[in-house]
C-alpha cells in the first residue's frame, strides 16, 4: 500500500504551516473565555485551552486543503479470486466390459428379460455423465480421448463441444481391440494437454472399470504417468465405473442369450493413487446413482479451480481531503461563537 500525489509541489506550502502551528504553541498573554472572567488573576493562556479550538479546527482544515490540492492517491495491492475456464479433456475406457450392466443387490439377471427392465450400461452411463457435465460447467476447450489396448485422441481440445458429442454416440467398444490400457492413455492425454497454452487449469477426467494391463515398473504404468501429469500440473479426476454386480449379455453356443458376470474387476486403489498423485480426487460409480453423486462432486471439484493473480487498486482521496477541510472550517467557526475570546 502506499499513497502517492500528482500536484507534490503543493506540499511545500506544509512547511509555512508547520512553523505557523509551532509558534502558536508558545503561551501568550492573558485571554480567557467571556464566561470565565471569574478568577481571571493569574489564569494563563494555554494553547490547549477550548476558546482556542478553533484555532486548531482551522489549522486542521488548512492541512487538508493543502494535501487535497495535492490530489493524492492511494495504490494497494488486492488478491483477485478469479474462476478461469479450464482445459478439460475426458479419457474414456471403452473395453468391452464397458457395455456391462450393474445390477442392484437383490436383482438377478435372468432370461428373458425385458429390455426396459435392463440397467444401462456403464458406457451409456459414461456418456451421459460427460453429455451433463459439459451442460453445466463452462470449460475453455474440451476434448475425448479414447482407449483400451491403446489410446486413441478422437477429438481434440476444443472450444465448441459439437463435434465431441458426436464422436461420443458414435463410439463402440467393438472398434478397440481389447484391452486396459490406462498408463498409456494418461500419458497420451497429458501431451494433449501440454499443446495447449499453460494459462489455464489442465484438467484430466479417466473413467474406467478395469485394471491396468502393463508392468508397474513400465514407463507407461498408472503411478509413472501420474507423476508426469503432476509435472506439468495436470490435474487428474478418475472415476471408478461399475460395482461388483456387473453382467453383460453374451451369445451362447446353442444361440441362445444369457447374462455373463464381468471378468475383471475395479483395481480402485490404483485410480485413487493416480488421482491423488496428481492433486485430484478419486470418485466411484458403481451405478446409475452414484453417477450422478460423482457428477456432482466432480463439478464442484473443477468449478473450485481458482487462479489468484494481484490486482493493484486506486483510490482518489481528494475529494476526501476537501470534504474534512470544509468540515474542519464549519466546526471552526462553530467553536469560535461558542466561546469567544477576551483580548486585553
Amino acid at each position: 500500500m502506499t499513497v502517492v500525489c500528482h500536484h507534490p509541489w503543493f506540499l511545500c506550502l506544509l512547511l509555512p504551516w508547520l512553523l505557523f502551528c509551532l509558534a502558536a504553541l508558545r503561551p501568550g498573554v492573558v485571554a480567557v473565555p467571556v464566561s470565565t472572567l471569574t478568577g481571571l488573576a493569574g489564569t494563563t493562556d494555554s494553547p490547549w485551552h477550548r476558546s482556542r479550538a478553533w484555532f486548531w479546527l482551522t489549522a486542521g482544515a488548512a492541512f487538508w486543503l493543502v494535501l487535497g490540492l495535492s490530489q493524492p492517491q492511494l495504490i494497494y495491492r488486492r488478491d483477485a479470486q478469479e474462476v478461469p475456464r479450464p482445459n478439460l479433456l475426458w479419457v474414456l475406457d471403452m473395453s468391452g466390459s464397458m457395455e456391462a450392466s450393474d445390477w442392484p443387490t437383490g436383482a438377478e439377471p435372468s432370461m428373458p428379460v425385458r429390455a426396459e427392465d435392463v440397467p444401462p450400461s456403464r458406457l451409456q452411463l459414461a456418456r451421459q455423465t460427460i453429455a451433463t457435465f459439459l451442460d453445466r460447467v463452462p470449460v475453455s476447450r474440451s476434448g475425448l480421448l479414447a482407449f483400451a489396448q491403446q489410446p486413441y485422441l478422437i477429438c481434440p481440445l476444443q472450444r465448441s463441444s459439437v463435434l465431441l458429442r458426436e464422436r461420443l454416440e458414435q463410439l463402440q467398444p467393438g472398434d478397440f481391440a481389447d484391452g486396459t490400457a490406462i498408463g498409456e492413455a494418461v500419458v497420451c492425454a497429458v501431451r494433449a494437454l501440454q499443446a495447449e497454452p499453460p494459462a489455464r487449469p489442465r484438467i484430466m477426467v479417466l473413467l474406467s472399470d478395469g485394471a491396468d494391463h502393463s508392468s508397474s515398473q513400465s514407463q507407461s504404468s498408472p503411478l509413472a504417468a501420474a507423476r508426469l501429469a503432476a509435472q506439468h500440473d495436470v490435474v487428474i479426476y478418475t472415476l471408478g465405473v461399475g460395482g461388483p454386480r456387473g453382467f453383460h449379455p453374451v451369445v451362447a453356443e446353442n444361440g441362445l442369450q444369457r447374462w455373463q458376470p464381468v471378468g475383471e474387476s475395479l483395481d480402485e486403489a490404483q485410480l485413487r493413487s493416480l488421482a491423488e498423485l496428481s492433486g485430484g480426487r478419486y470418485f466411484p460409480a458403481a451405478d446409475a446413482e452414484q453417477f450422478l453423486v460423482a457428477l456432482e462432486e466432480l463439478s464442484q471439484q473443477v468449478e473450485q479451480q481458482l487462479l489468484s493473480r494481484p490486482v493493484w487498486q486506486r483510490c482518489e482521496l481528494a475529494r476526501y481531503c476537501l470534504l474534512l477541510a470544509a468540515l474542519g472550517l464549519l466546526l471552526a467557526l462553530i467553536m469560535r461563537l461558542l466561546f469567544p475570546r477576551l483580548e486585553p
